[in-house]
């Protein structure tokens, strides 16, 4: 759904099976709007499987001119539908099925059902589209290297159905340890990787510039930082030209500046490549670069969506063990505005903390 108050920015929550938008004057409200007439908590719309129902209703609500009778339950919301939280003029939310993050909806490129594997991850679903970026969120030993190593086929699911747009589906996966040769230099490694993947010749030259990767391109790669070291390893990955790039917590051991500077580079590669990325993470930091967060717990799919709407969950994230009670407050700024550019991310370093 998208919905903004009067004078205010239009914002959209891509929403899933189980998400959940909560409108009003309150800063707890996914989408807080200060306008005569809004109560704390006014509406509530839920997804399920096949639309949007408005689950509740505090305040006046007219659905496509219509207002809400005081005991309508669970009241449908159609593709297109226009939802006012008071008479004409107020504000206005709509409901859209193609109401993505940053671009339209794409082909789905993988997507599992009550996927099972080896008794670690149980009964998942999941769908990742073509210029996504789709981050598993974590603690170690809850099965998130589990699924995105299936979701690269490197192992077999033991029960549920895995299907990709193509049987011939390019894919690409980058370990969290380094496989480096520490004596070969980056640009050596590459073409390695280039001419073992049958690679054009050339397309090793041009990811090491799209890396930007050049300037260290003669250094052995023993000798370059961790932040280095894991941009070679993703150029590597690159130069088969993968529809799916699965990386497994690509940011693991960085500082939180280059691990940001890691993430921008993997949004900004989604985007312009079209290509769709799927990591693991534990770490909460970067996530508005992401459009949607999945969540295992003792390896069930906890919870699915926007990472506005995951990230508020802050009950949730504490019992979760991702969140620690005295951090919660850190959620209220899960709505700045996404970081895309190295540059603006050196801005965003120099900002005081929270």
């Amino acid at each position: 759904i998208e919905g903004a108050g009067p004078g205010e920015p239009v914002r959209r929550f891509p929403m899933r099976g189980g998400d959940r938008v909560r409108i009003g004057r309150s800063s707890q409200c996914e989408l807080a709007i200060e306008a005569e007439g809004v109560q704390r908590f006014h509406l509530e719309v839920h997804a399920e499987a096949d639309g949007c129902l408005v689950t509740r209703a505090e305040g006046e609500v007219h659905v496509d001119g219509r207002p809400l009778a005081e005991d309508d339950r669970e009241v449908p919301l159609p593709d297109g539908a226009e939802v006012r939280l008071a008479r004409t003029g107020g504000p206005l939310l709509r409901v859209s099925r193609l109401a993505r993050r940053g671009h339209e909806a794409g082909e789905v490129l993988v997507e599992a059902r009550g996927l099972s594997i080896g008794g670690i991850v149980h009964d998942a679903d999941l769908a990742v589209a073509r210029g996504e970026v789709l981050a598993i969120l974590g603690r170690s030993g809850h099965g998130k290297t589990t699924l995105l190593t299936c979701l690269a086929r490197l192992i077999e699911p033991s029960g549920g159905e895995l299907r990709f747009a193509s049987d011939a589906a390019r894919l690409a996966y980058v370990p969290q340890a380094d496989t480096l040769f520490p004596e070969l230099t980056p640009r050596q490694f590459v073409h390695y990787a280039a001419r073992i993947q049958g690679a054009p010749p050339g397309s090793a030259a041009s990811i090491l510039a799209e890396m930007e990767i050049t300037p260290f391109a003669d250094r052995p790669c023993g000798r370059l930082s961790g932040g280095q070291r894991r941009r070679v390893s993703i150029a590597a990955a690159l130069v088969g030209s993968p529809e799916i790039l699965c990386l497994d917590e690509p940011d693991s051991g960085l500082d939180p500046f280059h691990s940001g500077e890691l993430m921008v580079r993997l949004r900004n590669l989604a985007d312009r490549r079209r290509i769709a990325i799927v990591l693991t993470t534990h770490s909460l930091l970067h996530q508005n670069l992401m459009d949607r967060v999945l969540v295992l717990h003792e390896g069930a799919l906890a919870a699915e969506g926007a990472p506005a709407t995951v990230l508020r969950r802050t009950d949730d994230l504490a019992s979760w063990q991702l969140l620690a009670p005295d951090l919660i407050r850190i959620a209220e700024h899960w709505d700045a505005p996404p970081v895309r550019t190295v540059e603006e991310l050196a801005a965003w370093a120099g900002a005081p903390a929270i």
